[in-house]
């Protein structure tokens, strides 16, 4: 999906790139979803507080927060790719914002 590597980008490549894949990802949501998640946003992050967080979901605030060291350094460990796990934790996250509790998001691959 890049043709740089996610592991070899500086920290500002990588939330760039970040910003357009999940931007793309928005664009792409059907027409009934595309507008909310438009309207809550995401914030890209290094990393949280619980170094093994991909993302989460803040009702309050209505924010999605992605953490973006974290999942590359999972994906480099695992062997996955880092950017449909990019999409994926903000579908998930995404998918929280909409009242899907963790049980239910699992369920739709997410």
């Amino acid at each position: 999906m890049s043709s740089t590597e996610p592991q070899t980008e500086t920290w500002e490549e990588l939330r760039d790139r970040a910003k357009q894949i999940v931007d793309a990802l928005i664009a792409r949501l059907p027409d009934e979803l595309r507008p909310e998640a438009l309207r809550i946003g995401y914030e890209l992050h290094k990393r949280c507080r619980d170094e093994h967080l991909w993302g989460g979901y803040t009702r309050s605030a209505q924010l999605i927060e992605l953490y973006l060291e974290a999942i590359r350094e999972d994906c480099t460990e695992e062997s996955r790719d880092f950017w449909t796990e990019l999409e994926r934790t903000y579908l998930h996250e995404l998918g929280h914002h909409l009242g899907l509790d963790e049980n239910e998001v699992e369920r739709y691959g997410l």
